[in-house]
């Protein structure tokens, strides 16, 4: 099977061609997510880029819309931005706050947004069950491993140890 590959010239087309609206007033429910690029952005007084892995898109899902997108994803700037950006009084009318359970989203939204209640997306919630069970079986493997009788039988116990 023949790979295609797109060239960065292509990508830069397509993006420029999304509609980011920038929007005066925000959305009842607000999403927020890191996604994956590689991007950074230039700090004027030491010169140099400061380059990241992840970009922080803020969508509109009511209208299925890009609000944002934002090539840092630090608490401080993002706080920054929508205080700066929008009053207290817009800030209020955020309903519902969606993210994944990043601590810095879920900061923001208690800073920003007190009133909106905050939802963990479906994605993310069975993901870190799922990783939770999976560190609990292994856990439980290798202590019933530990309790194998020399004859290679395995001895259930009740009790922990």
């Amino acid at each position: 099977m023949k790979k295609e590959l797109l060239s960065e010239r292509t990508v830069r087309s397509v993006f420029e061609s999304i509609e980011i609206l920038h929007p005066k007033t925000l959305p009842r429910t607000l999403c927020i997510d890191e996604s994956h690029a590689e991007s950074g952005f230039w700090i004027k007084k030491s010169h140099h880029w400061n380059k990241d892995k992840y970009n922080v898109n803020v969508t509109d899902v009511e209208r299925c819309v890009v609000v944002y997108i934002f090539q840092q994803r630090t608490l401080a700037f993002l706080s920054s931005y929508f205080k700066k950006t929008y009053p207290t009084i817009q800030r209020m009318d955020v309903i519902f706050f969606c993210c994944d359970m990043n601590g810095s989203f879920i900061s923001l939204a208690k800073s920003c947004f007190p009133k909106a209640i905050i939802v963990v997306d479906n994605f993310h919630a069975i993901q870190i069950l799922t990783k939770s069970m999976d560190k609990i079986r292994c856990r439980e493997q290798d202590r019933l491993e530990k309790e194998e009788s020399k004859d290679g039988q395995l001895i259930w116990s009740l009790h922990h140890s």
